[in-house]
């Protein structure tokens, strides 16, 4: 396996003990699917859940954004883990036929933007040296 993308951490919101776990919990989880992949330096690449964009407020929407950041700055600039910030590929549902106002309003451009951004993080993580693991946090 080249590398592991995740994208993911919407339905976090909703519960206030899962949106306080998150960033430890990802760590862990990098940490395991590394260690049981045998990989101990896989590329990993965290876009943040970036829903409502750069205009959101809600506390619960922003902290797991935040707690995705925080994962990914955990391992540090050699620990081959890149957070990608979404919010600016957000478009607003009175802008798209969909308008649901979750799933991206199933805006196929910012899957896309997603995908690039993902994408070129995880290129320079590839080619990045690979640099020693990070800590690992107490365990939930």
């Amino acid at each position: 396996m080249a590398g592991f993308a995740w994208h993911q951490g919407w339905n976090d919101r909703i519960d206030p003990a899962m949106n306080a776990a998150y960033a430890t919990n990802m760590i862990w989880f990098i940490h395991d699917l590394r260690r049981d992949l045998g990989v101990p330096d896989l590329p990993f690449v965290i876009a943040a859940t970036g829903q409502g964009g750069p205009e959101e407020t809600h506390p619960r929407a922003l902290s797991p954004i935040r707690a995705q950041a925080a994962a990914a700055a955990h391992f540090g600039p050699t620990g081959r883990v890149a957070f990608v910030d979404t919010r600016p590929f957000w478009r607003p549902a009175e802008v798209l036929p969909n308008r649901q106002n979750y799933h991206w309003n199933g805006n196929a451009e910012t899957f896309h933007q997603i995908g690039v951004a993902m994408g070129e993080a995880m290129l320079s993580l590839l080619s990045a040296p690979s640099g020693r693991a990070a800590a690992r946090p107490a365990r939930p």
